[in-house]
């Protein structure tokens, strides 16, 4: 009777939480989105001890007080286990299942994952840009796979003050072309300016779109400028279908919204003791119920993306209304998104495009390079998706190659 009742009252702790969760999730741009995170863990906890209370009875004692701390105990031990098997696992990633793998990268990003954009010291509003990084800042950017430096120039990029001065190269793009999880120097722009003596600008800020780097470039020196390099990812496509709707003119959110991204990048965040074993068995449940990342095999978390025509027209289109043959300067297109190895479509679907949209005749002074050919899994962090010191290695050899096969020698200017 004894354990009828414990149980019962279990089950509706549990439907309470449910319901006040629900009510907080009415709102997670506030402190709400930590709420949330720490009733995940409770309903967890709770589920767990139910269950584990009935295998004490084969423990020969009245005493039901007893039976019921002992399983709490067990329960607490063994979510205390798994939150160190996870610590380790993401300081020394491996590839497991693919949906084992996919459920692991969805905790890492919901709870470890840094977005330096959104971080106080390290950026600010920009009224123009939505967000830059500081000037003049000198900073340490970490997570459980990488701990690296960032030195920035007036402009707010992470390049050194002479680079915006003239240069030969400018690098437009997103976290990728910036250097995310790599020193400064082993950034693929850096590599380059290294392999060709060539001054180079990385402009290169996370989380850009086509639209604001676009609009960046106008803000920057080209009067010596002999090439411009933009970098294309898949989460470029919100960004560019909000700026052509809004008749190709780029309208950054309010400061307010900016302030609220802080707010909710701190409480979600923010560690509480058995986090990530709660947020597992969440997207471990919610994969199951949803039939996410079923029958597949651990390469697969290695396939390209596939990006939408779609996204790519309107990547297009918003190139095709600037009039490149009538620059000083060439504009080369190249692609880096999560774990693209080998053969990348990207390139020969934006070519199609050039070649059978009589609007698109403006992009016939662009080049294109596949820098994905010679990009193996080992070239990417485990869950962070961003190219590695490797990774970006052999993104500067591709477009080293593409210089010098274009007549630009090393050490020219």
């Amino acid at each position: 009777m004894k354990l009828l009742v414990s149980t019962l009252l279990k089950l509706v702790a549990i439907i309470t939480l449910k319901f006040l969760k629900a009510a907080l999730e009415k709102d997670l741009f506030s402190v709400n989105i930590f709420w949330v995170h720490v009733i995940t863990l409770l309903q967890f906890l709770l589920l767990a001890w139910l269950l584990v209370t009935p295998l004490l009875f084969w423990w020969r004692t009245s005493n039901h007080r007893r039976k019921e701390i002992t399983a709490l105990a067990i329960t607490v031990l063994l979510f205390i286990v798994s939150e160190a098997g996870l610590y380790y696992h993401f300081k020394n990633p491996a590839l497991y299942g693919y949906r084992i793998t996919k459920v692991l990268q969805d905790v890492y990003v919901a709870s470890a994952f840094p977005t330096i954009t959104v971080q106080p010291g390290k950026a600010e509003y920009n009224d123009a840009l939505f967000y830059k990084l500081l000037p003049h800042a000198n900073f340490w950017f970490e997570c459980a796979e990488y701990k690296v430096s960032y030195s920035t120039n007036s402009a707010g990029l992470r390049d050194d003050e002479s680079s915006l001065q003239k240069p030969s190269l400018i690098f437009l793009g997103d976290s990728f072309t910036m250097g995310y999880g790599v020193q400064q120097d082993s950034a693929y722009p850096q590599q380059v300016e290294r392999l060709t003596g060539l001054k180079t600008l990385n402009a290169a800020i996370s989380s850009y779109g086509t639209a604001r780097e676009l609009t960046l470039l106008q803000q920057l020196d080209t009067s010596n400028l002999q090439y411009v390099f933009i970098q294309y990812c898949s989460n470029d496509e919100e960004e560019n279908a909000a700026y052509i709707k809004n008749s190709f003119k780029y309208k950054p959110p309010s400061i307010k919204f900016y302030q609220q991204m802080q707010l909710v990048e701190r409480w979600q965040k923010q560690y509480f003791p058995l986090k990530n074993a709660a947020l597992f068995l969440k997207y471990w449940s919610n994969s199951i119920k949803a039939k996410q990342y079923a029958n597949q095999s651990p390469k697969a978390y290695y396939n390209p993306l596939i990006i939408a025509d779609t996204a790519i027209h309107n990547f297009i289109n918003i190139l095709s209304k600037t009039n490149w043959s009538a620059k000083k300067y060439k504009l080369v297109v190249l692609h880096n998104d999560p774990f693209i190895t080998g053969n990348d479509p990207f390139i020969d679907i934006c070519k199609k495009m050039q070649q059978s949209d009589i609007n698109l005749k403006n992009l016939g002074a662009i080049d294109f390079i596949n820098v994905n050919t010679t990009l193996l899994k080992e070239d990417y962090y485990h869950f962070d998706n961003h190219t590695n010191n490797s990774g970006n290695r052999k993104v500067a050899s591709a477009i080293v190659a593409y210089l010098k096969k274009a007549g630009i020698n090393s050490g020219t200017q």
